[in-house]
């Protein structure tokens, strides 16, 4: 007599129930509560929360998985709920993942990893081994962050510089596994200008201006036969340069990333994108053949254009082209060969800045 389990009046093999309990238990799972929080920034910091644009940057505000966080002249500090902290360095643009793997029933616990994609820029993060497993990803290379030298700390500088080079520097700890080319060291500072005109930064500033000016259509004054169909162009337009920001990185990383789950992600993004585009691009000729004022729309882009020119020439930084999103999809070759240079010293940046 065959052996069975009986689960809500059904008797089923023991064999099925094993294959469906193995199967559960290799689910990756996303994280849908705050996986840390910002404490502390400086200047233009842009944060794409939960898929939205356009939020105000205060601290204490959550940050979750799927976030992307994006700097001009600014710098932002988070901490997560382990423990582990980021400082994301002046323009420079990172998006954050992070997962658990369920294990098996009884006897194999979950595993909750952590991935940080840098596309360009500077971070330093700090992480405990013993409380998170965590990655770094850049549009040439991934690595993962183990202990070294009796010490659970890790502790790491990633950067990518102007040829999308990528650099690690560890203050401890070291690489679990690599793939793809870095080299050691740190990478130079990009000109703000043309860091202000790399795609990564530039789709992030379209896409945050226009959800902003969508929510400034919400409360003005406009053509009065054509303000609905307006306030939905905004909405739409918004919609829009989101969608373009994010299937332009998401193209990036097909091109680029040694990974394979990385690529399988990135595809998956950039189906979404092109999905979410085509159907905003008709929408927006809907509205506009509706009756939607370009002109009220033009003149609202620009309001929030001089708002944020004002609030830099405040701070006394130079004002950055944030023109439309050019889609050639180009990127500089990379010259990255793997090599391992030998890493700075432990506490080469305990006393500095690792944003300097």
């Amino acid at each position: 007599m065959s052996k069975c389990c009986i689960i809500r009046g059904k008797k089923l093999p023991i064999v099925t129930v094993l294959i469906v309990f193995l199967l559960l238990s290799g689910m990756c799972l996303a994280e849908d509560g705050p996986i840390g929080t910002v404490t502390e920034f400086s200047g233009e910091v842009l944060l794409r929360s939960q898929g939205i644009w356009g939020g105000e940057m205060v601290a204490g505000l959550p940050v979750f998985s799927g976030d992307k966080i994006v700097t001009t002249d600014g710098t932002v500090e988070v901490a997560f709920k382990d423990g582990s902290r980021l400082m994301l360095c002046r323009y420079s643009a990172l998006e954050l993942k992070q997962w658990t793997r369920r294990g098996l029933p009884i006897i194999q616990s979950d595993l909750t990893r952590r991935r940080f994609t840098l596309y360009m820029g500077k971070m330093w993060i700090e992480t405990d081994y013993r409380l998170m497993r965590s990655e770094i990803a850049t549009p040439p290379m991934v690595s993962g962050l183990r202990e070294d030298s009796g010490t659970t700390r890790i502790a790491a500088l990633v950067s990518v510089n102007q040829k999308g080079e990528a650099f690690l520097s560890f203050d401890e700890g070291d690489r679990s596994f690599t793939i793809g080319p870095w080299k050691a060291g740190v990478a130079d500072n990009v000109p703000p200008r043309e860091a202000t005109n790399s795609e990564f930064i530039k789709g992030a500033l379209v896409a945050n201006i226009a959800a902003l000016v969508a929510q400034r259509a919400n409360d003005a004054t406009l053509e009065e036969d054509a303000a609905e169909q307006t306030r939905k162009l905004a909405w739409i337009r918004a919609n829009k340069a989101a969608a373009e920001e994010t299937r332009y990185c998401a193209a990036f990383l097909e091109l680029w990333t040694p990974d394979k789950q990385i690529l399988a992600d990135a595809r998956e993004n950039l189906r979404q994108a092109k999905t979410r585009l085509k159907a905003m691009i008709e929408a927006e000729a809907s509205a506009l053949e509706a009756g939607a004022s370009e002109d009220d729309w033009a003149k609202l882009n620009q309001e929030e254009l001089d708002v944020r020119e004002g609030q830099r020439a405040i701070a006394g930084v130079d004002a950055g082209d944030i023109g439309a999103i050019e889609s050639s999809g180009d990127r500089p070759a990379s010259s990255a060969q793997m090599e391992d240079l030998g890493m700075p010293k432990p506490g080469a940046f305990a006393n500095r800045n690792p944003c300097e």
